[in-house]
């Protein structure tokens, strides 16, 4: 199967990008209703995932709570404890479930690198709750 059939395409996408400021940023993720949104370079690409315990660790390490210094505070100068590793648009199945195990979403780049959306894990368990019925009935035969 192809992984496109679970693409939700960038346009439908909630991201920040490399120049956003802390501020922009948490406001984003806050307004989003995700614990963890894409961050894109200015040209398109994608750079890696910011979640919520990264803001967190982030103003405990650096004691900083002040909102108008968040302004002046670039997104990347948070680190990201997660690594989430892109998929490409020839991905297989497997590798897609095998990386569903440990994120929410995986993002989707396309041969030029461009981030094209991203593929959540609940859209992959939906599609194999709909299966378990034809599984059932080929079971029975």
């Amino acid at each position: 199967m192809n992984i496109l059939f679970f693409l939700m395409p960038k346009h439908e996408v909630i991201y920040v990008t490399e120049n956003d400021d802390l501020h922009t940023a948490l406001d984003t993720l806050k307004n989003s209703g995700y614990t963890a949104i894409p961050i894109l370079s200015t040209e398109g690409g994608y750079i890696g995932t910011i979640t919520e315990g990264d803001f967190l660790w982030f103003l405990r390490e650096n004691k900083n709570y002040d909102v108008e210094a968040l302004g002046s505070m670039s997104i990347m100068d948070i680190p990201r404890r997660t690594k989430a590793k892109p998929v490409t648009v020839k991905s297989s199945m497997e590798d897609l479930t095998l990386r569903a195990m440990d994120q929410n979403f995986m993002a989707v780049i396309d041969d030029a690198k461009h981030f094209i959306g991203i593929i959540t894990r609940r859209s992959l368990l939906e599609y194999g709750y709909s299966m378990l019925p034809k599984a059932k009935e080929n079971e029975k035969e």
